[in-house]
């Protein structure tokens, strides 16, 4: 009996624990994403399921025609942001399990398609926590 007692206990603990952490529902970068981005906002692991990408896109309106995109990388480990942004007109997603990628359209279309324009979106590398410029090599 004391041993049923003493389990039923155990279990008690770590499920409240774990209700903790979470606010009480589902996991935490969801309960941050709803926060942060609204309901509704996206989160995708990364392959290696130590980073989420969540991101809400915006829809286009009369006042505001570009799509705005708001996004942040939570750190599962540490259970933290990482890095966050808000861009009109992007996409983002995962370009390895370690690096975002970030494309910014631009407004006008250039006469060499092929590349990248300058400026025209980054790279998070969640390694070093920093973004570098786009190049095009990092989208072919």
């Amino acid at each position: 009996m004391r041993t049923a007692s003493f389990a039923v206990l155990l279990c008690v603990l770590f499920s409240c624990r774990a209700t903790e952490a979470t606010g009480g529902r589902g996991l935490a970068y969801q309960t941050i994403a709803e926060q942060k981005l609204g309901k509704g906002a996206e989160c995708i692991l990364n392959s290696s399921r130590s980073a989420v990408l969540c991101l809400m896109k915006s829809k286009p309106t009369q006042l505001q025609p570009q799509q705005q995109v708001s996004f942040f990388v939570f750190d599962v480990g540490t259970k933290a942001i990482i890095f966050e942004d808000v861009l009109p007109n992007a996409s983002v997603k995962w370009m390895d399990a370690t690096s975002v990628l970030v494309l910014v359209t631009p407004g006008t279309q250039r006469d060499n398609a092929d590349s990248v324009p300058a400026g025209s979106g980054y790279v998070f590398d969640l390694l070093t926590r920093t973004t570098r410029e786009l190049r095009s090599s990092d989208v072919r």
